[in-house]
């Protein structure tokens, strides 16, 4: 990992170096200049994104900019947003500064769909053993304060709210005990 560390991007508790996602976005020849940030996300807490300057003469479109990253980068590192812009802001010494890229953003820019996710566990098959809990990044669960008809106090879903989706608590489970469905919602502007 390289780089300033107030610059890393932390979607969901997975932490990036925009620094990796700015060298694949130079392989592109049509790309003068380009930089990654973290932008505010109601789901995963930021987001990336990617600020795109073309050499003259030249041109791409956000599926093509993004296409290329993901045919390159892990699926998370992959920038959702692309922003075309002539001018990138830079401090004294030529350096892109990255916090004010944010303010590039249109302010009527539509929000993605946001998806949002349903915790399901059955409270007779849990034996609670922690496994969901050791593995989710955004501490989802907790240890219910009943016990089952099998004599185990199993876990609950008490910030469902805060699942992301990333299916870890289900892969973990020993017991078959939990079930994580999306749910699809449709955010506003900013």
């Amino acid at each position: 990992m390289t780089g300033r560390k107030k610059e890393l991007i932390n979607r969901a508790g997975e932490k990036i170096s925009p620094r990796e996602i700015d060298e694949v976005l130079h392989e592109l020849p049509a790309v003068e200049l380009a930089a990654a940030v973290g932008v505010p996300d109601e789901l995963y807490g930021e987001e990336v994104a990617a600020f795109v300057r073309f050499r003259p003469g030249w041109k791409l479109t956000v599926s093509e900019v993004i296409a290329h990253c993901r045919a390159r980068l892990a699926e998370f590192k992959t920038p959702r947003r692309v922003f075309f812009i002539s001018q990138f802001p830079k401090g004294p010494n030529g350096k892109i500064q990255r916090a004010r890229l944010l303010e590039k953003i249109p302010r009527d820019q539509p929000r993605a769909i946001v998806k949002k996710f349903r915790v399901i566990i059955s409270a007779e098959s849990c034996k609670a053993c922690g496994c969901c809990a050791g593995v989710c990044p955004r501490e989802v669960f907790s240890v219910s304060g009943q016990f089952n008809s099998r004599g185990f106090r199993p876990m609950s879903a008490a910030r469902p709210e805060q699942c992301v989706g990333c299916l870890a608590c289900y892969y973990a489970c020993p017991d078959f005990a939990l079930d994580v469905e999306p749910l699809t919602v449709t955010g506003g502007a900013n």
